[in-house]
């Protein structure tokens, strides 16, 4: 199995908050911008440095080096500890839902989720979808039995707390997983709900989206409306102003 799954981890956050999402994304050529593919560049660029001990480019992706640290360390422990760690490898929950975790350790008894993110909007590892998404394929493809889960967003370009760490509970992920399931069941629906918000911003279907037209058009209207009102204002009191003269 390979290729970009319909239920994508990165896409999880999307498709649990507007199942109509993914039946109207479906056919839509993706246009990665120029930040996605500076964003995939350095991705391939860190795991040669991490599988192959190919040399760091700092001046091509300044900053990499926290995120390579950071994986490097892991390793070393896992070697230390007899344990295993895993680089840009695909990993299931079925074949309709997989996806690619950017590194993967299991150091002791703790499942590390580790994800680069290469540009410079703010990602919290607090309750991110994608990284769960990730730990649970991860412990279902390696069989993997962790009493503790790290989730870690490492974000080098961010000039303030760039390495964020979540602890996610085992009831944590099993709430996840409930709500993963129910939300694939309603996008697979004909009548799946559409919900605008901060997840439409990289959403295919935006151009189709009548929820989304709605919302500009009513935004564009208020705006019309406050403008008009600032003018009337305005004539108002130079009006007034006359009165007095």
């Amino acid at each position: 199995m390979s290729g970009h799954a319909l239920f994508s981890p990165s896409s999880a956050e999307r498709f649990m908050t507007c199942p109509a999402s993914v039946k109207r994304s479906e056919g839509i050529p993706d246009t990665p911008s120029k930040y996605a593919t500076e964003g995939t560049n350095a991705h391939d660029h860190a795991k040669e440095v991490l599988l192959n001990r190919a040399g760091l480019d700092l001046e091509t992706f300044p900053g990499l080096g926290q995120y390579v640290d950071f994986c490097t360390d892991l390793m070393s422990s896992a070697k230390v500890m007899g344990g295993q760690f895993w680089v840009e490898e695909r990993v299931y929950l079925s074949d309709e839902l997989h996806g690619t975790p950017d590194f993967v350790a299991m150091v002791g008894d703790k499942l590390h989720i580790v994800d680069l993110k290469y540009g410079y909007e703010a990602v919290p590892a607090k309750e991110n979808k994608q990284l769960m998404y990730y730990a649970a394929a991860a412990m279902k493809t390696y069989g993997l039995f962790p009493t503790a889960i790290s989730l870690t967003i490492v974000q080098p370009r961010l000039p303030n707390f760039p390495i964020s760490t979540w602890i996610c509970e085992q009831d944590n992920l099993v709430r996840f997983m409930d709500a993963l399931t129910t939300s694939i069941t309603i996008a697979k629906s004909d009548n799946a709900p559409a919900k605008i918000g901060d997840h439409c911003k990289y959403c295919k279907a935006v151009p189709v989206c009548a929820e989304r037209k709605a919302e500009v058009k009513k935004l564009f209207e208020l705006e019309c409306k406050m403008e008009l009102i600032e003018v009337d204002i305005i004539v108002t009191g130079k009006q007034i102003g006359r009165a007095h003269v």
